[in-house]
């Protein structure tokens, strides 16, 4: 499959096939349309994802269009081309379904199984829609003998989504981050099976692309804690970068039609921005200042964001930088790392480095539910989620009986932790958070202040917020 990239005469073409076609070459022999024959170059491999793009040059190449895997459904009807067995002359069609649409944990990309045909030499060529357009790249099927059980019609591409986020690093030729483990955790009872990560890697600046540099988690997710640790590539003195991320994206990575982009750059400013449409421009919806943030080379800061349905929050370096609106787009969709999404925040050459880069589903485990609490001397009464976990939001409309005497919030972590965290606020206008082992008679106080002190004003209802990740906590 070729990809154009200039309208010229001796153009150079890149061909996208599998790392396991090219693996042990650097050059390789190209054959275009059952006749030419061109030596190639491997300009990048991705042995995870098993893809790799050939570079050929010079004639006047025809490139087929990619086409939109993610609006496919099951029945759809496509075609496989390809060599299979390696039987001399005409490349070979087989015509069949999509069967499904599944990620491939091991491959960490997306794929679509089909029971057209996928023999051994149909690997590295295109799965085609019936007009024509790229969905994905034919890479590998599963029979008999690798299943232990009757296997037939399982035939497997890479999804075009997978192919053209990671289309820039191969051409240029950059592999994907291998330097820490990216196996994905196992589900647990409140984050179901969209967790992602911790992986580390590095984003290479290239001006010249016009492109924002990515690296997608491969999930389908809305509601969710998105987390990483950022390294400057360079001081902010010396020149200007950015860095953040993607949520909510659909479509093909950067060219998605719709996503929530949320970036922190080198002048000490958020922006919040959405695009709504692949034909339309990005759309600012918020911006402000940063306090606590390291501009130096090689200083780090860490961004987590929280999305849930219309709502989202900021933090930076463990401090609230402020709640997002997120209402334009409450769909799921992927998550990404991204660095240069403004233009000139680019050297060539450098390089963003990330680090743990986590994903987490937040996936409502219980409510909504309303109720009373009946106070009890030297007991604190309570109404018991049932829910065993570590990383949640919490979150509840209290109203506040008469009078001051009276304290309302939130438990978490016990016994899960063996550690009791009551977090809360109080009739005198204060909040508070305090802790105990389980077992121990006496809490702790851990902090503690007065609401006006952050602008609050009590009133007959409160609505309460905690946001608990890992050892670092916020409330509002």
């Amino acid at each position: 499959m070729v990809k154009n990239v200039r309208p010229a005469v001796g153009q150079t073409g890149y061909v996208i096939t599998n790392h396991h076609v090219v693996e042990g070459y650097s050059q390789v022999n190209v054959v275009v349309n059952d006749s030419s024959t061109y030596r190639g170059t491997v300009q990048g491999s991705d042995r995870v994802r098993d893809l790799a793009v050939v570079s050929i040059c010079c004639d006047r190449f025809r490139a087929l269009p990619f086409g939109d895997a993610s609006r496919l459904e099951p029945g759809d009807e496509v075609v496989a081309i390809g060599y299979a067995l390696g039987l001399s002359g005409q490349a070979s069609i087989t015509r069949g379904i999509v069967s499904a649409m599944r990620y491939d944990n091991r491959r960490q990309s997306n794929v679509i199984q089909t029971d057209a045909a996928i023999n051994p030499g149909n690997s590295g060529g295109p799965m085609l829609s019936m007009t024509g357009e790229i969905l994905g790249i034919n890479t590998f099927r599963i029979d008999e003998s690798d299943s232990g059980r009757a296997a037939e019609g399982l035939g497997f591409a890479v999804s075009e989504t997978t192919v053209r986020q990671r289309l820039p690093a191969l051409k240029t030729a950059r592999a994907a981050p291998t330097s820490t483990p990216t196996r994905r955790p196992a589900p647990t009872s409140s984050f179901g099976a969209y967790g992602f990560g911790p992986t580390s890697g590095e984003l290479w600046h290239d001006p010249s692309d016009g492109l924002i540099k990515t690296e997608f988690a491969d999930v389908f997710v809305s509601d969710l804690l998105v987390w990483a640790t950022f390294v400057n590539p360079y001081s902010a003195a010396s020149h200007g970068w950015d860095y953040g991320f993607i949520i909510r994206g659909t479509g093909a990575g950067v060219y998605a039609a719709e996503m929530v982009q949320i970036v922190v750059t080198s002048r000490g400013r958020w922006e919040l921005s959405s695009r709504q449409g692949a034909s339309s421009g990005s759309r600012v919806i918020a911006r402000g200042t940063l306090n606590s943030f390291d501009t130096s080379a090689g200083g780090r800061n860490r961004l987590w964001v929280a999305a849930l349905g219309g709502r989202g929050l900021l933090f930076v370096n463990g401090e609230f930088i402020s709640s997002l609106d997120l209402s334009q787009i409450t769909g799921a969709g992927d998550v990404a790392i991204i660095t240069g999404a403004f233009t000139g925040n680019e050297v060539a050459g450098a390089v963003t480095r990330f680090e743990d880069f986590q994903v987490s589903h937040l996936r409502k485990s219980y409510g909504p539910a309303s109720g009373t609490l009946q106070g009890e001397p030297e007991f604190i009464a309570t109404h018991s989620s049932g829910v065993w976990t570590r990383n949640l939001v919490a979150e509840a409309t209290f109203t506040s009986p008469r009078g001051n005497d009276w304290d309302y919030g939130f438990t978490i972590r016990n016994p899960e932790s063996s550690r009791l965290e009551a977090v809360g606020i109080d009739g005198l206008g204060r909040w508070f958070h305090k802790s105990r082992d389980v077992g121990d008679a006496v809490y702790q106080d851990i902090s503690s202040g007065l609401l006006r002190a952050h602008g609050v004003t009590l009133g007959g209802r409160n609505h309460l917020v905690l946001v608990a990740l890992e050892d670092v906590g916020w409330f509002s």
